[in-house]
């Protein structure tokens, strides 16, 4: 596969953008079929619960990008995959001293049709809708702050640190946060196999 150079103009890559889906402009219907048969599958129930505050500094992010315009994004396997995976992740982050939050981002015209996209996968922290390869997440994720192959589906893990004055406890109170201090990108998990691989294999994260 050949990618297209990030210093092209963002409205062309938008027209180039090599994706595992089709990225034609979304239709009535928006989702397609995918191209070969696949089994079916029990899609398990979301236990992930957002949380209501920060209480650690240093977080690993989560960040989910599909469409409906992606046959593959809306089968059945990958959705319970990528479940299983908000579900499952947070014990082994926490484990090694961070905390989990988790974004989707829905790469869709019609904001209504990304959120009910969306809602297939559960809960979120966060989540980003709406204008498409132009939306703010996709410029932050693929393009601008943390350029990567604009592919999907995919999973970007980051760490991120917070500029904040911790309390006696360690914990971090809402008032006492003043902006993302670093973010780096751990690893990106492209295409629904290597998603669905990434889940069989204990779900380790590089440089974690």
């Amino acid at each position: 596969m050949s990618y297209v150079k990030y210093h092209l103009p963002i409205f062309l890559i938008a027209f180039l953008i090599p994706v595992s889906c089709n990225s034609d402009p979304e239709t009535v219907s928006e989702a397609t079929e995918p191209e070969t048969e696949v089994d079916t599958v029990e899609i398990p129930e979301c236990t992930y619960e957002p949380r209501n505050q920060i209480e650690n500094p240093q977080e690993i992010v989560m960040i989910y990008l599909t469409s409906t315009s992606c046959g593959l994004c809306t089968n059945d396997k990958l959705i319970a995959y990528v479940i299983n995976i908000k579900n499952e992740i947070g014990d082994i982050i926490r484990e090694k001293g961070y905390d989990l939050m988790t974004i989707g981002v829905a790469i869709n015209w019609y904001v209504e049709n990304g959120y009910n996209h969306l809602q297939e996968y559960g809960t979120f922290d966060e989540i980003i809708v709406g204008n498409s390869w132009m939306g703010t997440g996709t410029l932050k994720y693929l393009f601008d702050d943390y350029p990567g192959s604009p592919t999907i589906p995919q999973i970007i893990f980051t760490k991120r640190t917070y500029d904040a004055e911790p309390d006696e406890d360690g914990s971090i109170a809402r008032q006492m946060i003043y902006g993302v201090k670093e973010e780096e990108v751990l690893t990106r998990i492209i295409s629904d196999v290597l998603i669905g691989r990434f889940y069989e294999g204990g779900m380790e994260i590089p440089g974690l």
